[in-house]
């Protein structure tokens, strides 16, 4: 009798804010961008996605195709430099923000 062959599963990572799916993340970070009054554009091309102003209008421009992840690291390293002190996110969210923003080397180094 043949045994059937199954793949191994990949482990799971673990979800970035506990108990929030990607998606979750990935809307509350559209959601700040939003307030900052930044707009999220997903695109299709050969990019790697970032930051950019057009007439004097901030833009994040993100890889359509890429993962929930990879949009999420996008988005996060690029609305960690703008100032959120005032405006109400989940502490959760923002702990990522700060995190990431201290991991960014400052200008005057």
């Amino acid at each position: 009798m043949a045994r059937r062959k199954t793949k191994a599963k990949r482990p799971r990572k673990p979800a970035l804010i506990a108990g929030m799916a990607d998606s979750e993340v990935l809307g509350a970070l559209e959601t700040l961008a939003a307030a900052l009054d930044i707009d999220v554009r997903y695109e299709n091309g050969d990019f790697h996605g970032g930051l950019c102003s057009v007439d004097q209008k901030h833009q994040i421009i993100v890889k359509k195709s890429e993962s929930d992840e990879h949009k999420i690291d996008v988005l996060i390293r690029e609305l960690s430099v703008f100032d959120i002190e005032n405006i109400y996110i989940i502490p959760a969210l923002r702990d990522l923000l700060t995190r990431n923003r201290r991991s960014i080397p400052s200008q005057e180094d």
